[in-house]
C-alpha cells in the first residue's frame, strides 16, 4: 500500500514538473512580452498594426519589427522579425514577408516634425495613406500584391512620402533601389 502511494506521489510530482516546465511565460500587455523578449531594456514601443499581431519598437539604435501572440487575454510569444538603423538620417522603409502573416511594408521618418500619413505608391497604380503613429507607419501590403515573392516585394513600390498638414515633409522614391532597406539621403 505504501508503494502504491509513493508511486502515485512520485507521478503526480513528476507531471507537475513537466508541466511547469513547458509552459511559457504569459503577459497582460504587449510592453511586457516586448521588454522580456528584447535585451536591451531601453526599448520603446512606437507602433501597432493589432489585427495583424505586429509592434515596431525602437531601442535608440535600431528600429525593430517584431510579431506576437495574442490570445485569451494573454502574450505568450513574441519574436523579432526585421530591423533597421535608426540612426538613418531621413525616410526610411522595408517590405518583407511574414511568414503566417503575409506582404507588410514598414518605415520611419527620423524628423522632430510631426507626420501624419505615409503615403506608399506601388508600381501596379495601387495607393495607400497609412496612419502614422511617432513618425512610423505599418502596413499590410494591397492583396493585389500578396503573392508577390519576398524576393521582389522591395521592387513593388515605388515612393513613399511622409506627410503633415502643411506639405510633404520627405518622401523617397524606391524604383532604383537594389537594397530591401531603402533610405532617402
Amino acid at each position: 500500500m505504501k508503494k502504491i502511494l509513493l508511486c502515485s506521489i512520485l507521478l503526480i510530482l513528476l507531471n507537475f514538473f513537466f508541466i511547469s516546465c513547458s509552459t511559457r511565460p504569459t503577459y497582460t500587455n504587449l510592453e511586457d512580452i516586448v521588454k522580456n523578449n528584447i535585451p536591451t531594456k531601453e526599448i520603446v514601443i512606437l507602433n501597432e498594426l493589432e489585427e495583424r499581431n505586429l509592434v515596431l519598437c525602437s531601442n535608440k539604435s535600431e528600429y525593430l519589427l517584431g510579431i506576437y501572440n495574442y490570445s485569451d487575454g494573454v502574450y505568450d510569444e513574441f519574436k523579432v522579425h526585421s530591423k533597421m538603423n535608426a540612426h538613418d538620417p531621413d525616410i526610411i522603409m522595408q517590405a518583407v514577408y511574414i511568414k503566417g502573416v503575409g506582404n507588410i511594408v514598414w518605415g520611419s521618418l527620423n524628423s522632430d516634425e510631426h507626420v501624419e500619413t505615409f503615403i506608399v505608391e506601388y508600381f501596379n497604380g495601387e495607393i495607400e495613406h497609412i496612419k502614422a503613429y511617432n513618425n512610423t507607419f505599418i502596413s499590410y501590403m494591397p492583396e493585389s500584391l500578396q503573392n508577390v515573392a519576398s524576393h521582389k516585394l522591395k521592387t513593388q513600390v515605388l515612393n513613399v512620402s511622409a506627410v503633415n498638414q502643411s506639405a510633404v515633409i520627405d518622401q523617397i522614391k524606391t524604383y532604383n533601389i537594389a537594397d530591401p532597406v531603402m533610405v532617402m539621403k
